[in-house]
């Protein structure tokens, strides 16, 4: 473990109810370790970053917007690079993991990154996915639009989400083996998402970059929130996810699976006997 690395210990996107729940899924899948070469496409903030940092592991962040990645780099240690999720700016079977979270529904060709991932991952590579799940229970109303109905902004999406059906159809096709799968945020976390962005719009706040999102945590009303408010409703979200994930969809999918190229039979291997040491 490397003592050394940078991290946030209150990085803003520990207080965001939607991003914990999915990262609790995420990494209880990844697991990830000091041994690993980890990639978190569309890093933004580097909320995955910090998280690693916090445990003594370095991880990879790739985001197209140059802006967030210099505030990234202010929070957390990482091996940042720019670049398109569409072309990715790393070389053939680079990364052990990979963390895609709520990147495919804003990128213009979803096929084209998949293939980009199977071609920078090592066979066998674990891959974690999230995006909005189309049935969730808010998904087909006016309310899923706000702040993604607008071409050009960060919030923009270029599909509403996917099915578990689809998404596993798609990560097949490219060259991933979907390993399982959950719903997550299913009333309680939905609707404070959507209440949150309807608060906002009705003070006429609009978040262009993430950066935006930072200066929010500066003020009183954010301290209020992360002191009482936050702690209530991640126990309540916690109980409702122990009770309901997987048995209601909900508004993010979240789809766990692993590589499936030339080798990756040996590096299955390879994986389980690691594992089998540790244990």
């Amino acid at each position: 473990m490397n003592a050394k690395l940078k991290f946030n210990p209150k990085h803003p996107f520990d207080f965001s109810l939607t991003t914990r729940f999915k990262a609790a899924h995420v990494l209880e899948y990844l697991q990830p370790s000091s041994e690993d070469k980890i990639l978190d496409i569309g890093c933004g903030l580097g909320f995955f970053l910090n998280t690693l940092a916090r445990s003594g592991v370095r991880g990879f962040g790739m985001d197209f917007s140059q802006k967030s990645l210099t505030l990234a780099k202010e929070m957390t240690s990482g091996l940042f690079a720019q670049g398109d999720a569409q072309v990715l700016p790393y070389r053939d079977n680079s990364f052990d993991k990979i963390i895609f979270t709520d990147v495919i529904e804003h990128v213009f060709d979803d096929r084209a990154a998949l293939q980009e991932i199977v071609r920078i991952s090592k066979p066998g590579a674990m891959i974690a996915l999230v995006t909005p799940g189309i049935r969730g229970r808010l998904a087909n109303t006016s309310w899923r639009t706000l702040y993604h109905d607008e071409e050009g902004t960060p919030e923009y999406d270029e599909r509403p989400g996917y099915t578990p059906e689809g998404l596993t159809d798609l990560m097949k096709r490219a060259g991933i083996r979907v390993r399982g799968s959950r719903q997550t945020l299913i009333f309680l976390g939905e609707f404070f998402l959507q209440l949150t962005k309807w608060i906002l719009a009705k003070k006429k706040v609009h978040y262009q970059t993430q950066g935006d999102i930072l200066a929010m945590t500066e003020k009183p009303l954010f301290r209020f929130y992360s002191r009482f408010v936050f702690p209530l409703f991640w126990g309540i979200g916690r109980l409702e996810e122990w009770f309901l994930a997987n048995r209601v969809d909900g508004h993010s999918l979240i789809m766990l699976g692993v590589v499936e190229k030339e080798g990756t039979g040996k590096a299955m291997e390879r994986a389980i006997y690691v594992g089998l040491e540790r244990a």
